[in-house]
């Protein structure tokens, strides 16, 4: 029988991913555990590849990044082993973190596609929530990785935490503080958001899934299809792994 590294590399992404999901905490029962850490880390090595190719044909339109002004900005950086220390520390401190979140951070500790086409069919400024997936502790935007401890929240424990990962200050003004939150401990194989009301989907590989199949901006998601910039997003789609 195939394992789900096998099915997956075999095409069966959303299979796979749902049947994970259905086991809970179980996944990190061997030998599943195992199994289910090659999917994680294959579908994260993806989504690098992704952004990655992404943030170069970016570059090669134009664009411009919001932040590029800053110093020793990039729209994407790498987990450093002082961010790997800290993914232990804060497991330690709170508990497990989902899979594909913890598999996240030991490749990728933020990236930042905010910005805007100029003279394109792009809409104007910077109109259109990009991919914005941050850590606090990794970035020069703010505090250490946020716990808001939630009350009566979906996990009634003292040790309940919002891990955020789209943070308010990199993305659209009006957002509400913790509508991009996962919650943790969390011994699943992907991580849900805690106000999916307001997410593009309720999981975060279904969030990278919104945002690859609009080249890296999710916000064309919930615009009438003549706002679309059809050719650019044509252009930057082609090619994206799937995950």
């Amino acid at each position: 029988m195939p394992t789900y590294f096998e099915r997956y590399l075999a095409g069966e992404y959303e299979q796979v991913w749902d049947e994970l999901m259905a086991r809970g905490a179980a996944v990190r029962e061997e030998p599943v555990y195992a199994d289910a850490l090659a999917v994680a880390r294959e579908a994260m090595r993806r989504a690098r590849y992704n952004v990655e190719l992404l943030i170069s044909r970016l570059k090669a339109l134009g664009f411009i990044f919001r932040y590029a002004p800053l110093k020793d900005w990039s729209p994407l950086k790498q987990a450093t082993a002082i961010d790997i220390a800290r993914l232990d520390k804060l497991e330690e401190d709170i508990g497990p973190i989902p899979l594909t979140l913890r598999t996240w951070y030991e490749m990728i500790s933020e990236v930042c596609l905010l910005g805007t086409l100029p003279d394109s069919e792009w809409p104007p400024a910077f109109d259109i929530e990009a991919l914005a997936i941050t850590n606090s502790d990794f970035s020069s935007y703010g505090e250490e990785f946020r716990f808001n401890r939630i009350p009566g929240g979906p996990i009634d424990s003292i040790r309940a935490a919002g891990i955020t990962i789209r943070d308010d200050d990199l993305i659209n003004a009006g957002d509400e503080v913790g509508l991009s939150e996962i919650i943790a401990p969390d011994q699943g194989a992907d991580g849900r958001f805690w106000c999916q009301e307001y997410n593009f989907a309720p999981t975060f590989v279904g969030y990278l899934r919104v945002c690859f199949a609009w080249g890296g901006f999710p916000g064309f998601s919930q615009l009438s299809d003549n706002i679309h910039p059809t050719k650019i997003l044509k252009e930057l789609t082609q090619g994206l792994l799937p995950i």
